[in-house]
Parts: C-alpha cells; sequence; structure tokens
C-alpha cells in the first residue's frame, strides 16, 4: 500500500504560496490506489484530499477562504473536537481592478489525526460549516475551495473565434421580443447558478429556472408555445383533468397514505407544477429523450423533482450526505437541461445551435488549478508562487 507511510509536520505550502504538487516519478500508481480507495465516495474531494496526502505525505487538507470581511489578526485557530483548523490572513499582490480590494483571502489549514476517508470526509463538513457561519452571522460573503482536487475541470477561459463572436451577438439581440421578458428570467437564473459555488444552491436555480420556463411555455404564454405544439385546454378540460388527477391519486394513495395523498393532490393535480414541468419537457425535447426520463428517474436514488422538493420543504440538512451526494451526481445533469431547454424555447424549435462548451481553451500551465502536479518547479516559467487573483476565479 502506497499510502502506509509516517506522516511529515506541517504541510507543503509556505503560507500563502499555492504550488504544483512535485512528484518525481510516476504518480498514476499513486492515482489508481487513491481512486480504488475512495471508489464508493460520492464526495470527490476525498480523492483530493488523499492524493494530496500520499503526494505529500502531509496530513493535512489545505484551502483557501474567498471573503469580504476581514479579521483584525494576522491568523485565527480553532478547534472542533479533535480537528484543528488555521486560517492565515494573506497579502495578496496589488488587485487588478477595485474589486479586490473589497475582498479578502485566507490560506486555510485542517490537521487531521489520520487520513482514513472518514476523517477527511468529517473535516470537508466542519470546514464548509465555520466558513457559512462565519459569513452568516456577519451577513457577509465568503466561498472555500481545497487547493487540490483530482477530478476537478480546467480553469482556463473560452476562446472564441469572428464566427463564435457574430453567433453569441445575434442571440444577445435576436430574442423574440414577445418571450424575451420570460427567457431573461429563466437565463438569470441560470447564470446565478453558474456562479454560485454552494451544490444546493446551484440545483435550485437551476431547477427554478426550468419550471418557470416550463410553467409560462405549457400556459401558452409563450410564442413557442404554439410552435411545440401546446395546446391550452379550456377551463371545463382543465377541471376535469384536475379531478381525474385527483379519481387517480385517491385509488393509488388514500388507504396507504392519506397524508401523501393531499400533499399530492395538491402539487401534482391542482398546482401541477410536476404536471407542467414534465408536459414542457416532453413537448420540447420529446418522450423518450434522456433529459425527460431524467427529470423524473428514480432508479438509482431520489429523481431530480423529488431533490428540488426536499431542498424548498426543508427535508435536507448538511448532516444528511446520502442526500448532498445525490444532488451532486444530478447536478451537471439538471445544469444540461436547464441549458438546453432555455436554448430551444428561445432559438425556436427548428434552430439548431452549436454546444456551448465547444469553444477552444486556452489554460495557464504554470496555473495549480489546471496543472495539479509536475516532477520539478523549474519546468514552469513561474517563480512567484503566491496565490494569485486569477486562480480564484
Amino acid at each position: 500500500m502506497l499510502l502506509n507511510f509516517k506522516p511529515i509536520d506541517g504541510r507543503y505550502n509556505t503560507i500563502g504560496e499555492w504550488k504544483p504538487l512535485i512528484y518525481v516519478g510516476d504518480s498514476s500508481p499513486i492515482q489508481r490506489e487513491v481512486r480504488e480507495l475512495c471508489k464508493n465516495e460520492k464526495d470527490k474531494r476525498i480523492d483530493g484530499c488523499l492524493f494530496y496526502i500520499a503526494i505529500t505525505s502531509h496530513q493535512v487538507i489545505e484551502f483557501v477562504v474567498v471573503t469580504n470581511f476581514e479579521i483584525p489578526n494576522d491568523f485565527i485557530t480553532t478547534t472542533v473536537g479533535k480537528l484543528k483548523i488555521e486560517l492565515h490572513k494573506i497579502a495578496m499582490p496589488v488587485p487588478p481592478n477595485s474589486h479586490g480590494y473589497n475582498t479578502v483571502v485566507y490560506d486555510g489549514t485542517a490537521y487531521l489525526l489520520d487520513h482514513e476517508i472518514e476523517t477527511i470526509r468529517d473535516a470537508l463538513d466542519v470546514i464548509g460549516v465555520l466558513v457559512n457561519r462565519m459569513a452568516f452571522r456577519i451577513r457577509a460573503k465568503a466561498i472555500w475551495f481545497q487547493k487540490y482536487d483530482v477530478y476537478g475541470a480546467g480553469h482556463g477561459k473560452s476562446d472564441l473565434s469572428d464566427e463564435d463572436f457574430e453567433e453569441l451577438r445575434q442571440y444577445m439581440l435576436g430574442l423574440k421580443t414577445a418571450d424575451a421578458a420570460f427567457i431573461d428570467t429563466a437565463i438569470s437564473w441560470y447564470t446565478t447558478g453558474r456562479s454560485a459555488t454552494n451544490e444546493s444552491t446551484q440545483f435550485m436555480n437551476y431547477y427554478i429556472a426550468v419550471e418557470s420556463l416550463a410553467i409560462v411555455f405549457v400556459d401558452g404564454m409563450l410564442d413557442a408555445s404554439k410552435e411545440f405544439g401546446i395546446e391550452v385546454p379550456s377551463a371545463s378540460e382543465r377541471k376535469q383533468c384536475t379531478a381525474e388527477c385527483i379519481r387517480r391519486l385517491h385509488d393509488a394513495l388514500y388507504q396507504a397514505d392519506p397524508s401523501g395523498f393531499v400533499t399530492g393532490s395538491y402539487s401534482q393535480c391542482i398546482r401541477s407544477l410536476r404536471a407542467k414541468t414534465e408536459l414542457a419537457l416532453a413537448k420540447v425535447f420529446g418522450e423518450d429523450h434522456e433529459f425527460t426520463k431524467g427529470f423524473f428517474d428514480s432508479s438509482e436514488g431520489k429523481s431530480i423533482y423529488r431533490l428540488r422538493n426536499d431542498l424548498a420543504h426543508g427535508n435536507f440538512n448538511l448532516i444528511d450526505r446520502d442526500e448532498l451526494h445525490q444532488i451532486r451526481n444530478k447536478l451537471p445533469l439538471l445544469e444540461d437541461i436547464a441549458f438546453a431547454f432555455i436554448m430551444r424555447l428561445s432559438l425556436g424549435k427548428n434552430q439548431k445551435y452549436k454546444k456551448a462548451n465547444r469553444f477552444s481553451m486556452s489554460i495557464k500551465f504554470d496555473s495549480p488549478r489546471d496543472t495539479k502536479i509536475a516532477s520539478n518547479l523549474n519546468m514552469f516559467p513561474r517563480k512567484d508562487w503566491r496565490i494569485q487573483w486569477e486562480w480564484l476565479i
């Protein structure tokens, strides 16, 4: 076992620095062992923590906190149970714009008693809770992330060609006037989700982007409604449909779960958000499309629809790791659904669009968020490894 070692005191980086991990030789056996140990873990942050420990022999989690509040001391230390956590306020380079002057960055360290997966998992939970509590108590902003992950995406920028930019310009200026207010509302929910760092917040934003647009779409309030074959029922038809829905739920639920029958009748038959969302997805993508089926699929845990209900109605907490992991697992699919749904309704039924992630990416290989491990620091032109503003975006 490559992870059988005597831990080294301290941490890999000097306070305020963030270097790529250095390992002389082939690190792939270590990566394979880490993946094998974590194969049943849904929280992929654990892989990154364990990989860092295996490469450096430092039994800690290094992380960064970005806030808009400044503590009076240069550093703080606290202990939760047997976990010691330190936060060091660091002097950042001159900010590239005035926004940076209101941003304070802390270099954090969580000292682990061992490198068991349960210990790492608990430490990640504690870090998140403490950062959230600090921000909440003074009504401030704070995000945090571990320095080293295994599965994290690159943090480069999209490089647009002239053709790409012309397509972007046409989309910016070419939305249908009658539908624009509804489309822009959904876009606002989606982009807010893209900017969020909390998975639950992202999930709810993407969901609302879909649901808010689905309701007006099915109610016939968009020009796109007729284009996609939406037929708005009359008042008598809606009443009959509601009655049939309630009877169907009564036969299925009333004897075994009277409370479930009542709440289900309201949400599915009277308010009918589920029915409208399901119809909208079927009309836009087709009944057999992976997006339509995936939205309500509960074959592998809870469906996107059920997870949304748990979040919205208070049936979720940070202690319930299984629910949080299900949200993380469903998040990429929900984001894809939200993006495609907005694009289809904003462009029209027959208008094709290019994939958003097809733009070429430019990545700086002397960034530790993109180049996570190397054999020698001398291979990089960068000599200053103090945390940089662009690494925090």
